[in-house]
């Protein structure tokens, strides 16, 4: 016998609790009014027999149970739901995702420096590769992950993937970066509108298309004089004027006017936000010397495409495709600790692409090589990575962590 107790949030399926019995009494406050809980039980040994589902819908105070064939339709609406209706049912838009790593790093994850504790009070950054999720995918997503932001990019829709230095490495922890900034860019421009211009605009925007036809007229009036004595394009194809003539250099030139710009701030877009990290390592003993070769490596090799297609060319003949196409490389999924919790202060970053791998050898000025059982180690590694976030950041992820 077993139980499997989930309800929908923020775009998917998720346990309530720890998953598995959770008592009535122990439900969390409902997100949305008409969230439902599905409790499902299966009989027989292994849980392979027959399955029992029970329902529980939030009222906006309270958990009340639904009748089978009420919760099941109200449950599979949810699923199946058009993407203009999922932010009505509370579970579209961006979608929940976690400022924590996929796994906590073992005492036998690739590290440097190679004996480091972790303690309570040790500062660092937990590194994963992980497949790249293609954002239209036709299998990675469930109807309902398709229509939030970040559905592709959660912890649980992550595959972390071995990079195959060694023995294959998914995960390295390394000391913070010499240099750790955070930059957030928005693009502001300043945008000209003429007096009849501003006022057409405005019209538009009062929902009165009449006026704003009859603003469009009177400009093409008000203008035809001008354009039909001073036109540009006559002027500039006679010889000595110099070309490239606009209507304020004619009328600047022959009344001493322009056209007021009327200058109005606009909102375009965010940037996907970037970070560099530089790490410089100097190996104490063969043993770390060789962990940071696999580091140097470990980046390298995530930041490269893959040669063929992988597997992701079904319907197409292999030898063709293996020719044809390369693999998307890895992604990395870089959080900054403080012992076993994500920082609090310093600001996470949703998975990133690896932009640029920069390995610096003489990163004092000199090139030196240990020798010994370390012959032909650097004395000193920089190592220097770049980063791109693959999702933006708004304004209401800031409180997760980002």
């Amino acid at each position: 016998m077993g139980y499997s107790t989930t309800f929908i949030k923020n775009g998917k399926v998720e346990k309530v609790g720890t998953g598995g019995l959770v008592p009535k009494s122990n439900f969390p406050p409902g997100d949305y009014e008409g969230q439902l809980i599905q409790r499902v039980k299966t009989t027989g040994h292994g849980g392979t027999g027959p399955k029992h589902y029970t329902y529980y819908q939030w009222n906006g105070s309270n958990w009340k149970q639904v009748s089978n064939k009420e919760g099941a339709q109200i449950w599979s609406e949810q699923l199946a739901a058009a993407p203009e209706k999922l932010e009505e049912l509370g579970y579209g838009g961006l979608g929940g995702i976690e400022a924590k790593p996929i796994d906590a790093p073992t005492t036998s994850t690739l590290r440097y420096p190679k004996d480091k504790l972790i303690d309570a009070s040790s500062d660092y950054v937990v590194f994963e590769f992980v497949k790249y999720n293609p954002p239209f995918g036709r299998d990675s997503q469930t109807n309902q992950q398709r229509y939030t932001y970040n559905a592709g990019v959660t912890n649980d829709a992550l595959e972390k993937v071995k990079v195959q230095i060694d023995d294959g490495i998914d995960t390295l922890v390394l000391p913070m970066p010499q240099d750790l900034s955070n930059e957030m860019k928005q693009n502001w421009e300043g945008k000209s509108f003429s007096g009849l211009g501003k006022g057409a605009i405005g019209a538009l925007a009062g929902g009165n298309l009449s006026f704003t036809g009859d603003k469009v007229k009177d400009l093409g009036n008000n203008l035809k004089a001008l354009t039909t004595a001073l036109t540009a394009s006559a002027l500039n194809s006679v010889p000595g004027v110099g070309g490239n003539l606009s209507i304020n250099d004619l009328t600047g030139a022959t009344r001493g006017i322009v056209l007021n710009p009327n200058a109005e701030l606009l909102y375009d877009s965010p940037d996907l936000r970037e970070i560099g990290m530089t790490f410089k390592m100097v190996p104490r003993n063969e043993t770390e010397a060789k962990q940071i070769r696999s580091i140097v490596n470990t980046f390298r090799s995530a930041s490269l495409p893959q040669w063929g297609s992988q597997g992701a060319d079904e319907g197409l003949d292999s030898s063709f495709s293996d020719v044809t196409f390369i693999s998307v490389p890895l992604l990395c999924k870089f959080t900054f600790m403080t012992g076993p919790e994500p920082h609090k202060y310093i600001a996470q970053f949703k998975p990133c692409a690896i932009r640029q791998v920069q390995v610096n050898y003489t990163p004092d000025g000199t090139y030196a090589t240990y020798d010994g059982e370390e012959k032909g180690a650097p004395v000193a590694t920089e190592l220097t990575v770049q980063f791109l976030e693959t999702k933006l950041v708004y304004a209401s992820e800031i409180k997760a962590g980002f």
